[in-house]
């Protein structure tokens, strides 16, 4: 890393600073000099600390704006309410609620009887399923609460 090779310039001139005034030719313009570098390359590694912070804080925005196109680019079934993109002739569906309200794009488990999103909790069925399920609970209303269907 870029950073390690800066801190180890500023300790380098700090060392040679400290070993010029130990030595007997001590010269006050060579230490102010290597002070001044010193300085310099400091504030060079302090630079460079502030620019890997914009950068990463640009590449997060890159990649909340690289997840906002991915949202834009889903369309909407109305059927299910579901977020959908083709994906090879296949439908991968996504939670509306998780796209809409916190602008995450969360795939949804498909179940013989609808969709549900493992992130919220919501859940999603068509119109079919949903007479169907009605059906279901028609015939035994204590279906639901039996582990093996749900």
């Amino acid at each position: 890393m870029i950073f390690s090779e800066t801190k180890a310039a500023v300790d380098l001139v700090k060392d040679l600073a400290a070993l010029l005034r130990q030595t007997g030719n001590y010269d006050p313009v060579l230490i102010q000099k290597f002070d001044d570098l010193r300085g310099q390359v400091l504030t060079a590694y302090q630079t460079e600390i502030e620019l890997y912070k914009e950068v990463d804080s640009l590449n997060e925005k890159v990649r909340q704006l690289e997840a906002r196109l991915e949202l834009q680019q889903m369309s909407y079934d109305k059927a299910s309410g579901l977020y959908f993109v083709e994906n090879g002739g296949k439908r991968d569906y996504y939670c509306q609620r998780c796209a809409d309200a916190d602008k995450k794009q969360v795939r949804v488990t498909e179940q013989s009887h609808g969709w549900t999103c493992r992130a919220c909790n919501q859940f999603y069925q068509t119109e079919q399923q949903n007479r169907n399920s009605r059906m279901i609970e028609t015939v035994d209303p204590d279906i639901r609460n039996r582990s093996t269907m749900w």
